[in-house]
């Protein structure tokens, strides 16, 4: 979300996404299909449950700046004003 709302303060007028489906049929907002490399989790994204994202940290891996940031619902994205969305589903 932090790099969302960055992008929105920048002037952004749009904003890419993936979007992906947990295990238990929740939409989160996450390129890889892998967990391992951009959240302190392993495993599949289609394995996890939504309550197992809301544990995971999704930024301490780029800055410890971003560190306990979460991987986000999709709802929790498109909830986000002034700004177009495109979005890719993933498998």
């Amino acid at each position: 979300m932090a790099s969302f709302r960055a992008a929105i303060e920048l002037g952004a007028d749009g904003i890419e996404f993936d979007v992906q489906q947990t295990a238990d049929g929740y939409l989160v907002v996450i390129h890889d299909a892998m967990l391992d490399r951009t959240t302190n989790g392993t495993g599949h994204v289609f394995e996890t449950t939504a309550a197992a994202f809301e544990a995971l940290d999704a930024g301490g891996w780029f800055s410890e700046a971003f560190a306990d940031e979460r991987v986000p619902p999709l709802d929790d994205v498109l909830a986000l004003r002034d700004v177009d969305f495109e979005l890719e589903f993933k498998d």
